[in-house]
């Protein structure tokens, strides 16, 4: 009667180990199946990274994302070597209670851990998206820029060709110093006019101020004459 209890005993037992045997499995390829997930992700992750490659603003950041991924992809590899351990040591089991417990406890830790480094990856993801927008405001910022460059460019070659169908009107070189030489010979031809102007202005008031004292003095027609006469000249001189 003993021996049929203990056989019990054991029978249970062994259904038990089965149990959880196939429940291990079960979790086991479910594990797998979220691991080869996360390396897809990771291996989405890392060619994203490569892309960012060209923008040297971000390449700091890009590598630090890039050990960060590294170092969660050999924790996942460490816990998948941990789960095949785990798995051998259950095949040799010949008793399944505590041992059986101390595998699933084992088994529930390792999901949570695989759950937090989920979680990890997806606080990198938006990190990677936040990256990904801010090089495409910077390529904005550049686009413009450029047109804006471009802008002055041609506003620079619109300018230089007036200056040289000046300088070629003017028989001069296209040279800063030619340039400024014929600037202020202008320049010294202006003030010489000036001069001028303020000469023949001196002479037309002296005439107009004969003229006037001619009137005051009501002097004889001859005399107007000789004085209208002298007039005259000044006159012709200032319309010269």
């Amino acid at each position: 009667m003993s021996e049929e209890q203990d056989k019990d005993k054991l029978l249970e037992i062994v259904r038990r180990q089965h149990d959880v045997l196939v429940k291990m499995k079960s979790d086991r390829a479910e594990m797998e199946s979220e691991l080869k997930k996360l390396k897809d992700e990771n291996m989405e992750l890392l060619i994203e990274k490569e892309e960012m490659k060209g923008d040297t603003h971000w390449r700091d950041e890009s590598l630090s994302l890039r050990d960060e991924l590294n170092v969660v992809a050999s924790e996942l590899d460490k816990y998948q070597k941990q789960n095949l351990v785990l798995r051998r040591e259950n095949d040799s089991l010949r008793s399944g209670g505590e041992e059986a417990a101390t595998l699933k406890t084992t088994n529930e830790g390792l999901k949570k851990k695989i759950s937090e480094y989920e979680s990890r990856i997806l606080a990198l993801v938006k990190v990677v998206e936040q990256c990904k927008n801010k090089v495409n405001l910077s390529s904005e910022q550049c686009m413009r820029l450029k047109v804006d460059i471009d802008e002055e460019r041609l506003k620079r070659e619109t300018f230089m060709t007036k200056v040289k169908e000046a300088c070629d009107k003017n028989k001069i070189a296209v040279e800063p110093e030619s340039i400024a030489l014929k600037m202020n010979e202008m320049k010294m031809e202006v003030q010489r006019a000036n001069i001028l102007v303020e000469e023949y202005k001196s002479r037309y008031n002296r005439a107009v101020e004969r003229m006037a004292d001619m009137e005051n003095q009501k002097i004889t027609n001859q005399s107007s004459g000789e004085h209208f006469e002298m007039i005259e000249d000044d006159a012709e001189n200032v319309i010269e």
